[in-house]
């Protein structure tokens, strides 16, 4: 299990492998664990199958990848996690194997250049504000609807926090709940 790079900026990702080899096949995909560190966002990747030939012999496998996005600056560590893989060790027989996969640690930090400021870490971000009006004439009891609208290209999720929305003397605030909205993925073929 590795995880690279070992030192991120919140929000960005780390992108954690783990890889599952044993002689000869694999009888049945591994069992991972579930596991979702606190503050961190995880999604898997992808897990294409491979194998690899040692003094003579062929091992049969799956490496899966993760992206791992702190949410907070800090330390943090994945550790006491098992995967469980079944193969062929000696065709027809299988055998079932419990391995304990190593710890991990990494390091996220905002830059310096941001850390008075509030930060977002975005690849491709574009913000759009519209404003409606009940009315072209604007009375006491219309209403006015403000939306933004906050997209990051560069990130596959990431939930955007709304700040805080300053009121102005004698309006009323209803604030509506955020959504989020995640694009659908295109499919290589």
């Amino acid at each position: 299990m590795t995880l690279d790079p070992p030192c991120v900026v919140v929000r960005q990702a780390a992108t954690q492998r783990i890889e599952v080899l044993a002689p000869n096949y694999k009888t049945a995909p591994p069992k991972l664990p579930e596991f979702q560190p606190c503050n961190v966002l995880t999604r898997q990747l992808r897990s294409p199958y491979e194998s690899e030939e040692r003094d003579g012999l062929t091992d049969g496998g799956v490496w899966f990848e993760f992206a791992i996005h702190p949410q907070e600056p800090g330390s943090y560590a994945i550790s006491g996690l098992t995967i469980v893989a079944k193969y062929a060790a000696d065709p027809p027989a299988t055998r079932e194997a419990t391995l304990t996969l190593p710890r991990i640690a990494f390091q996220t930090f905002i830059p310096h250049v941001a850390s008075d400021l509030p930060f977002l870490a975005a690849g491709s971000l574009s913000i759009a504000l519209t404003i409606n009006r009940s009315s072209d004439r604007l009375e006491t009891g219309n209403a006015v609807t403000r939306t933004v609208t906050i997209e990051d290209r560069g990130h596959s999720y990431d939930a955007v926090v709304a700040g805080e929305i300053c009121c102005l003397d004698g309006l009323m605030l209803y604030p509506a709940q955020s959504s989020l909205q995640t694009p659908a993925r295109k499919e290589s073929t």
